[in-house]
């Protein structure tokens, strides 16, 4: 019995150790435990967390958090530049994100590009935006990296005053917002690539006001909308409704437009509801409804919906 304890012993060993062995990366354990003892007493932190996995499970992450709420700008960019001189190229085989709250609710992230200046900096916008907004939200948060940047806002209302604040810190900055509302709310869920000029945010909050459908989510892009969803209200007819909207913004090649639209079903097992890509064709990985419509979508649905992709998309057929 003692051998046969001894041998799973060993097997036991041996797979954990080839669990841990096909991420690839080094166990970083201590070095991680050193950085967050290292950085948790410095100025202006009120807690700092390094939390590691290395196995074939979750992988190799590094997930760093730290709540700077009070922090100063100046003490921010020290923090942010002690992590860097702290992790050297310890963890260049880990995936990395990190976090730190600068406010009630407000958070600069960032994954392992550091720029101790550009962090400090963001926190000061962030921190201004919410003092001089009118208006409620849950967090905001500003993300970069070398292929994203992004602001985000959740939990919020009055969108537009959101937007019109957003042009105050972000200037000319090519930086993608999104807004989502409160549950219950009615506003859409936004998304824009600014810079967006207060002419086009009005050209656009327009448009969408004289449209004959209820609008759920906007994609703004180069001051155009290029993705819409909208709801066609009960007894109304639907391409006529649709049409509307496609003449009512107008896209073209260089601003296409993707629309999705759903309504009223009388049949409870099957939706109506479809898409278009006007002026485009990127439609994107099929899905089980594109494969077998008429097991998920009424004949109403699938017939107005090719009829409108063969009038407004460009795909070959």
């Amino acid at each position: 019995m003692l051998g046969r304890r001894r041998v799973g012993g060993v097997v036991f060993t041996l797979v954990t150790v080839m669990l841990c062995a096909c991420t690839g990366a080094p166990d970083r354990r201590g070095e991680a435990a050193r950085l967050e003892t290292a950085i948790a007493g410095m100025p202006g932190v009120q807690s700092f967390s390094a939390s590691i996995t290395n196995d074939i499970t979750y992988g190799a992450t590094l997930r760093l958090e730290a709540d700077m709420s009070a922090a100063s700008e100046e003490q921010i960019a020290a923090v942010v530049s002690r992590i860097k001189e702290l992790e050297r190229d310890d963890f260049d085989k880990y995936e990395q994100t990190t976090e730190f709250s600068v406010g009630d609710g407000v958070s600069v992230q960032r994954n392992a590009d550091f720029d101790p200046e550009q962090i400090a900096g963001d926190a000061r916008r962030l921190r201004q935006l919410k003092s001089t907004l009118q208006t409620s939200v849950g967090t905001m948060s500003w993300f970069r990296s070398k292929s994203a940047d992004t602001m985000e806002f959740r939990d919020a209302e009055n969108p537009q005053q959101i937007l019109t604040a957003v042009r105050g810190v972000a200037a000319d900055q090519a930086v993608k917002v999104t807004i989502s509302n409160r549950s219950g709310a009615t506003d859409p869920l936004w998304t824009v690539t600014f810079p967006f000029t207060a002419d086009q945010q009005t050209s656009v909050l327009n448009l969408l006001t004289a449209l004959p459908t209820s609008v759920s989510a906007v994609d703004v892009d180069e001051g155009h909308i290029a993705r819409l969803s909208v709801g066609i209200k009960a007894g109304s007819d639907p391409e006529r409704d649709i049409t509307t909207v496609i003449n009512s913004i107008g896209p073209t090649t260089r601003h296409p437009l993707y629309l999705q639209w759903g309504g009223y079903s009388p049949d409870p097992t099957r939706g109506f509801q479809g898409s278009v890509d006007i002026a485009a064709c990127a439609y994107g990985a099929k899905t089980l409804g594109d494969e077998d419509p008429e097991k998920y979508y009424t004949a109403d649905a699938i017939a107005l919906q090719k009829k409108l992709r063969t009038q407004y998309d460009t795909c070959r057929r």
